[in-house]
């Protein structure tokens, strides 16, 4: 009964296309946002740890 109650409910309907039209997109832009800062941060972290090792074969190669 619930179900045919929401086939015919303008505003049931109007409810669930606003509910979808709002998470779908914050969704899609968490997950970009969440992808891109990863590689951000990875990319940061394979830069800086080849830095140190740089600077710990100098600092070995001087003493």
């Amino acid at each position: 009964m619930r179900l045919h109650a929401l086939r015919r409910s303008l505003r049931a309907k109007l409810v669930i296309f606003l509910l979808l039209a709002i998470t779908l997109p914050l969704t899609a832009s968490i997950i970009i946002t969440n992808l891109r800062t990863s590689s951000i941060v990875t990319d940061d972290k394979v830069k800086t740890a080849a830095n140190l090792l740089y600077q710990a074969r100098r600092i070995s190669s001087i003493t």
